[in-house]
């Protein structure tokens, strides 16, 4: 069984619910994402996009993600 002691990555609420339903299946950062080495599990915390109401909600961690081989380009250009 593997370990449940899980890193985690934030995600806005709008994208994470993409990748949930399969829509989205590629997440770009700008950093390294050492984290994010093929197959490790993450929990997804899904942080608000916007405010509600006037209320803003909380993040909270809504599941958990594997992520592929990660893909590192040189500039920004590149990834384009």
């Amino acid at each position: 069984m593997e370990d449940l002691n899980l890193k985690g990555i934030n995600i806005q609420e709008q994208w994470a619910s993409q990748i949930y339903r399969g829509e989205k299946v590629v997440e770009a950062r700008t950093w390294e994402g050492g984290l994010y080495v093929d197959g490790r599990l993450l929990w997804v915390i899904e942080t608000p996009d916007k405010p509600r109401n006037g209320k803003r909600k909380f993040a909270e961690i809504t599941g958990v993600i594997r992520f592929g081989q990660p893909i590192e380009y040189s500039c920004y250009e590149e990834w384009r």
